[in-house]
């Protein structure tokens, strides 16, 4: 990758992964291991194609992350191990879910898409030995998730 993203290309993952600063990530890419500084995107410009407008604005988006995670998951548990591999799965399945939740472009859709599109994080965590992801009660607290929402997921 180039260095004009900020993002470097790695030989040995399991020699930088314990070395790696506060909110730099590792990612892998076509046969090839990149680290991530902060405040870059992991997925979303680079591995995966930014539709429509800044961030994520459709459910291909959401999609395609899933598989690049999936891909990331298998990479990370024959390169660095399975729990390595489970914390890098469970981190990037919860953010990605708090994405779909809060973002006002998921919200305009409406709960139907917005719980298909966690129905179908859910299922890459449950595949890989994870608990569905569920709203905590801080965030069923808010006004973010509706009843209708919470009737539509699958778990």
């Amino acid at each position: 990758m180039s260095e004009e993203y900020g993002i470097t290309e790695v030989k040995s993952p399991r020699k930088i992964v314990l070395h790696l600063g506060r909110g730099y990530r590792l990612t892998y890419e076509n046969g090839k291991w990149y680290v991530v500084p902060p405040g870059y995107n992991v997925y979303l410009g680079w591995q995966v194609s930014d539709v429509g407008s800044k961030g994520y604005s459709s459910p291909e988006e959401v999609l395609r992350t899933i598989e690049e995670i999936e891909e990331d998951y298998k990479a990370f548990r024959s390169e660095l191990g399975e729990a390595y591999a489970k914390a890098m799965l469970n981190r990037r399945t919860n953010r990605l879910c708090l994405i779909v939740i809060a973002d006002g472009d998921f919200q305009a859709m409406g709960p139907e898409v917005q719980a298909e599109l966690i129905n179908k994080i859910n299922d890459l965590r449950v595949k890989y030995g994870l608990r569905p992801w569920r709203p905590s009660r801080r965030l069923l607290s808010t006004a973010l998730v509706s009843e209708e929402l919470l009737e539509h997921l699958k778990y």
